[in-house]
């Protein structure tokens, strides 16, 4: 593809279709679905591109994700070093929704060579082909970036990042599907089956946020893979999952509109603080103490364990407290006072 990345005017259909699955499984392989084996591609891939006219309708959107959760899944737990997946899904998320993370953009390049006039234009992510500066935007450390996501207020989130009115105007391609994006179904990629779970985020669709009900899937799915097992029927394999996904127009998440932002003391709030982590980090007794850059997170939790505490005590004092009980409870105050 480096040699001739153009075909000449005598390429037969055969030679256009051979460079289209050079091209696509590339992407396939090498992108959507890439994994944590460098610069190999699995060439599991090449039997869906045998029909080029077939290709188109295969549900790689839905492919890729599941992938995408797989690595998510594998990537949290404590033993492991590195991710895979289509990670520019994932950054792109980010920078749409969290506000926080986003690099400060100088200038937008010229998309004109990416997609030509005579193709559909680009998707939105491509707003993001842009110069950015790093000079008021953090690149790569990680302590910046946690004290970031930790001290995040409720307009540094956004919800619903994609209007009716922005996704009209995007081009056919990027549309097709959207009857499923509220399917709440397993999702496949041969021996990978993860859950797509879209009734924990209608708040994205604009619509009002009820406290989920649980999807029976295995929490150690992610720990088996295809070694050992080349030769495994995966169709077999997930026969059980199968049926949601091919009667998946019967599992479309519906829920009233609503935009409003969620009260405190909504029914879906109290449960998720209930069930959530809401820190990132460990909140330090003295984070002044440390060194180099301190994060005002765990300051901020911190005080927050604190006046939490202190009301406990004084509540616990009752309304006619013992001079002595009154005592240490001044003296709590004045000692975690001063770490301040």
């Amino acid at each position: 593809m480096l040699r001739q990345p153009q075909l000449t005017d005598m390429a037969t259909q055969d030679m256009v279709n051979q460079k289209a699955r050079c091209y696509m499984f590339w992407m396939i392989a090498g992108m959507m679905m890439a994994d944590t084996s460098g610069s190999f591609l699995k060439l599991m891939y090449l039997p869906m591109l045998e029909d080029v006219n077939a290709i188109g309708s295969y549900s790689w959107g839905s492919a890729t994700l599941a992938c995408l959760y797989r690595f998510l899944c594998k990537s949290s737990q404590s033993n492991q070093n590195e991710i895979a997946g289509f990670l520019p899904l994932l950054q792109i998320w980010a920078w749409e929704r969290v506000t926080v993370l986003r690099p400060q953009v100088i200038a937008q390049r010229d998309i004109r060579n990416i997609f030509p006039t005579d193709l559909p234009k680009g998707p939105h992510a491509t707003r993001w082909f842009a110069r950015f500066s790093w000079t008021d935007t953090t690149k790569h450390v990680l302590k910046v970036f946690r004290d970031a996501l930790e001290s995040m207020t409720e307009d540094q989130f956004i919800w619903e990042p994609y209007s009716d009115e922005l996704i009209e105007s995007l081009p056919d391609y990027c549309r097709i599907g959207r009857d499923i994006w509220r399917v709440r179904a397993p999702i496949f990629c041969w021996d990978v089956v993860e859950v797509h779970l879209p009734d924990r985020v209608m708040r994205q669709f604009g619509l009002k946020q009820m406290i989920p009900t649980p999807f029976l899937f295995d929490s150690t799915h992610f720990h088996h893979d295809r070694r050992g097992r080349p030769n495994t029927n995966w169709e077999l394999k997930h026969a059980q999952w199968l049926p949601f996904w091919n009667q998946r127009l019967q599992y479309i998440c519906e829920a009233p509109i609503n935009r409003e932002p969620l009260r405190y003391d909504d029914p879906y709030l109290i449960w998720f603080r209930r069930i959530t982590r809401l820190v990132i980090g460990n909140p330090t007794l003295c984070p002044q103490q440390q060194q180099g850059y301190v994060p005002n997170s765990t300051a901020y939790e911190t005080i927050v364990r604190y006046i939490h505490s202190m009301v406990d005590k004084a509540k616990s004092l009752g309304d006619q407290p013992s001079m002595e009980d009154f005592y240490m409870f001044c003296a709590m105050a004045r000692k975690r006072w001063c770490c301040w």
